[in-house]
């Protein structure tokens, strides 16, 4: 990302309403450009491995994938990604082992629409 341009967000979750949600918060944002979104890990990679991402938003708990076992997948293949964890699990242990694989960010889909976007760009 160079100054002045707009910080290029890619969204994994499997429910559609979430990833139409969050492209409507994000194209709304003058410093967000929402550049794509996948409904899967094993979708988005090809993706995400093409395409200049700086934040990636991805659903821990997505339809046969684990975001926090993918992570180190994720993270090998591209190492200077932002990646924030969102999701409905507000348990401990999951904000624990995001910490300690080293995500950017845990946000809940329960968070306003201000609180995730300042995770987007801080």
């Amino acid at each position: 990302m160079t100054l002045g341009s707009k910080i290029q967000v890619f969204v994994i979750d499997d429910h559609p309403m979430i990833r139409k949600g969050l492209q409507s918060e994000i194209e709304n944002d003058l410093t967000l450009k929402f550049i794509g979104s996948a409904s899967s890990i094993k979708d988005a990679l090809p993706i995400i491995g093409f395409k200049a991402v700086d934040v990636l938003v991805v659903d821990i708990s997505l339809k046969d994938e684990n975001g926090l076992l993918e992570f180190t997948n994720i993270r090998k293949k591209q190492p200077n990604l932002k990646i924030i964890f969102f999701t409905i699990h507000r348990d401990w242990e999951y904000l624990q082992k995001a910490a300690m694989l080293g995500a950017d960010g845990y946000l809940l889909k329960s968070d306003s629409a201000d609180r995730i976007l300042s995770q987007l760009y801080s």
